[in-house]
C-alpha cells in the first residue's frame, strides 16, 4: 500500500534533519581536518535538501495532505546511527570507524528515497525522490573516498592517478 504524500514528506523532512544534527556532531568528533570540513560539506547539502523539502509540502495543496499523519516523530537512519556513533566514537575516537558509519547510513538513506519515489505516483516527487536518492549516492562516493585516503594516503593518488590517465 502507497503511503499518503503528507507522511512521505514529513519522514524525508525527519531523515534530513536527522542527518544534519548527525553529520554536524561527526564534524566536531572528527579530528582530522579533512573529515571535518567532508561532513560540514554534507551537513550544507542535507540543509539545502530540507529546505527544497520544506518549500515541496508548502507548494503541493492535494487533500491528500490533509495534515499530520499521527506518526509522530518516527525513527529514522540517523537515530539509529547516532546512538552506533555516540558509543563507536567515544570509546574509539578514529576517524575512519566514523566514515563508515556514514557510508552505510548514505547506503540506507539512497535505498529509503528510492523506495520513496516508487512509492508514489506524483510525477514530481517521484523525479524529486530520485534525485535525493542520487545526493544521497555522491554523499557515499565522497565519504568513501574519504575513506579511502585517511586509510592508505599512497594508494589513492595512486588509484586518482589512475582514473586520471584513464580519462584521457
Amino acid at each position: 500500500m502507497k503511503k499518503p504524500i503528507s507522511q512521505i514528506l514529513e519522514h524525508a523532512m525527519k531523515l534530513e534533519k536527522d542527518g544534519i544534527e548527525f553529520y554536524g556532531k561527526a564534524s566536531q568528533e572528527t579530528a582530522h581536518p579533512l573529515g571535518r570540513q567532508m561532513f560540514l560539506s554534507i551537513v550544507a547539502e542535507e540543509e539545502v535538501h530540507l529546505k527544497e523539502l520544506q518549500e515541496m509540502t508548502r507548494e503541493l495543496t492535494t487533500p491528500a495532505l490533509g495534515g499530520r499523519t499521527g506518526r509522530g516523530k518516527g525513527q529514522t537512519i540517523f537515530d539509529l546511527a547516532r546512538h552506533k556513533l555516540q558509543e563507536r566514537i567515544a570509546g574509539n575516537p578514529d576517524e575512519l570507524e566514523a566514515l563508515r558509519i556514514a557510508m552505510e547510513m548514505e547506503v540506507e538513506g539512497f535505498r529509503l528515497y528510492r523506495k520513496m519515489a516508487r512509492e508514489t505516483s506524483d510525477l514530481q516527487l517521484k523525479a524529486f525522490f530520485d534525485f535525493l536518492a542520487e545526493q544521497e549516492n555522491e554523499h557515499f562516493q565522497t565519504l568513501r573516498n574519504t575513506h579511502a585516503y585517511l586509510e592508505h594516503p599512497e594508494r589513492w593518488l595512486l588509484w586518482e592517478e589512475e582514473e586520471i590517465a584513464d580519462a584521457g
